[in-house]
């Protein structure tokens, strides 16, 4: 052995170490080729939107390949904070499903603390489950990885391996690591398209089998979306629904019904429209606003309120009935009442027999006049309005309730504080009728040697009629029902007291179809201050829900396109 060999050995020993640099760096070069192939696997489902089990496959299997493990299994928290095995690779148990407890295991523990868990000797560690000690091979290293999405664990990965000489823990948590972020991402983006997917879903059987008719148009007006019942109602109109999307409403509408002149910016946000023999509808038309406040569709809800419209009419013309069908026989049978001076009937059973007759026949004409009232204040509208004077409107129910009051030994005054400048438009024969209503039940439930005050006032915008009296009283907790209809207070002191139910509700049917309001305060005992409110400037009828409808009555025009007419 010389030089030349020593010479040699070196030569060969560096090319050895060469070598060996070389396979490292092809290793190394080889590993980051497989975790970039597995990143852009699971990156890709990001793209493809993919169902999030499937997602959750892809992930575990391609983290279990990378790193050359046995299995691996994907938790996910669930409403409830809870961890659920939702996908497995290389293993079966426990099933996908499985409720996985957080207090104990390295999934919980993962889950809790957010952090990259190794676990080298699961049987001596302390967080360790006892049920899981025995269903891990031997020389099994655990790898946790926590799923996070913007600081907000979704889930865990785990990942089993064998320990072997060759581990090198810090390589694999880097590649788990690399892979846990892309994997986040694609699992919060699958379940939000799986969330999308069931809304859409839901909202597709709603549209599907509600019975209002539902159609979504572009800012144009141009047809975009209509349910089933939208397709039916336009082919009861002999319009197919086929090839009907794009077109644009109006140019629709004034095709199939000329002389009609439609704008969805026009029609407000309901109308009512009239279809003839296919029925009429309450349609409902509301923009959707974009955060610019630029408008990027409207939504129309028709729903069919024949039915309703029928009943309406029906209500209708049972009230004719009860005032014209009902007075002519109470008239005769009060005009009858001279029949029964018969000379066997004593004297004095027939004077009592006319005072029940004469009563009942009272209650029943006042019933039917208060109901017929009650129906007019709620039906009518501003046109039929006409100027009157408040100040002597008031003066005259005075009036005419003097008598009573003295009668029943009751003190009525009437005083004026401030009156309305002009005239008050409205219908003067509902305000009589409902400042005597309050004057009259006054005078009604305040006993002999009582007093009933009635104020007119001004104030802010309102006249103010108030009717203060110094009678029985009203419970608490009758206050709050006081003005339904048939609503009487049960109370021994009044029962005596003959009534309908029905005059406060006729009240506040007159008070808001004027656009104004009543109230009443009061204390048994004490007595019961009701107060009568009215616009001054304008008496118009206050126009709630229906009120403010445009109406379009199509019935003659569709008659002619169906050619019934």
């Amino acid at each position: 052995f010389n030089g030349a060999h020593l010479q040699l050995a070196r030569l060969f020993v560096a090319q050895v170490a060469t070598a060996v640099r070389n396979m490292q760096l092809y290793m190394r070069l080889n590993q980051a080729e497989r975790q970039q192939k597995t990143v852009n696997r699971i990156s890709r489902l990001m793209a493809e939107e993919a169902a999030l089990d499937t997602v959750l496959t892809c992930v575990v299997e391609e983290a279990v390949k990378l790193v050359d493990a046995r299995f691996g299994t994907v938790l996910l928290l669930d409403s409830d904070q809870e961890l659920v095995i939702r996908a497995l690779y290389g293993h079966s148990s426990p099933p996908v499903g499985f409720h996985v407890r957080r207090d104990v295991g390295q999934a919980g523990y993962v889950a809790d603390t957010g952090e990259f868990s190794v676990v080298t000797d699961y049987d001596h560690w302390e967080l360790s489950n006892p049920a899981m000690q025995n269903a891990l091979p031997a020389g099994s290293i655990l790898y946790g990885v926590p799923l996070s999405y913007r600081g907000r664990v979704v889930g865990v990965l785990q990942v089993v391996g064998i320990q072997q000489p060759t581990t090198n823990i810090d390589e694999i948590e880097e590649m788990l690591m690399a892979v846990a972020l892309p994997a986040s991402i694609a699992i919060v983006n699958a379940e939000l398209h799986e969330i999308l997917k069931q809304d859409q879903q839901q909202l597709q059987a709603i549209l599907d089998y509600t019975s209002a008719a539902v159609a979504v148009f572009g800012p144009d007006g141009s047809i975009l979306l209509l349910n089933p019942e939208a397709c039916r109602v336009l082919e009861r109109l002999n319009i197919p629904a086929a090839g009907i999307e794009g077109r644009r409403l109006v140019d629709l509408l004034a095709e199939i019904l000329p002389g009609e002149a439609f704008d969805l910016a026009d029609i407000g946000s309901v109308v009512e429209i009239n279809l003839g023999e296919i029925g009429e509808y309450l349609v409902h038309i509301a923009p959707i606003v974009l955060t610019g406040g630029t408008v990027y569709r409207y939504v129309a809800v028709g729903q069919d309120v024949s039915e309703l419209r029928r009943l309406d009419r029906m209500k209708s013309d049972l009230i004719h009935i009860l005032s014209h069908d009902l007075r002519n026989p109470l008239g005769l049978a009060r005009g009858s009442i001279d029949l029964l001076d018969e000379p066997d009937l004593p004297q004095d059973q027939r004077g009592q027999l006319k005072e029940m007759i004469v009563s009942s026949l009272e209650r029943m004409d006042q019933l039917i006049r208060d109901v017929v009232d009650l129906e007019m204040a709620q039906s009518l509208g501003e046109e039929t309005a006409l100027p009157y004077l408040l100040p002597t409107t008031v003066q005259k129910v005075i009036k005419r309730n003097e008598l009573k009051a003295n009668q029943q030994n009751v003190e009525l005054v009437y005083q004026e504080y401030n009156v309305p400048p002009d005239k008050l438009k409205g219908h003067i024969l509902l305000i009589s009728q409902a400042i005597d209503n309050l004057v009259n039940n006054a005078i009604k439930y305040t006993p002999a040697g009582g007093h009933v005050q009635v104020t007119l006032d001004v104030e802010d915008e309102y006249a103010v009629i108030r009717v203060v009296d110094t009678g029985y009283g009203i419970p608490a907790e009758h206050l709050p029902h006081l003005f339904r209809q048939f609503y009487r207070v049960n109370d021994k002191r009044t029962r005596h007291i003959q009534g309908t139910g029905l005059g406060l509700s006729l009240v506040r049917a007159i008070a808001e179809a004027h656009g104004g309001r009543v109230s009443v305060e009061s204390q048994v005992d004490v007595g019961s201050t009701f107060s009568l409110y009215l616009p001054v400037e304008s008496a118009r009828p206050s126009q709630t829900g229906e009120g403010q409808l445009k109406r379009y009555d199509l019935a003659e025009q569709v008659g002619k396109r169906l050619g019934t007419q």
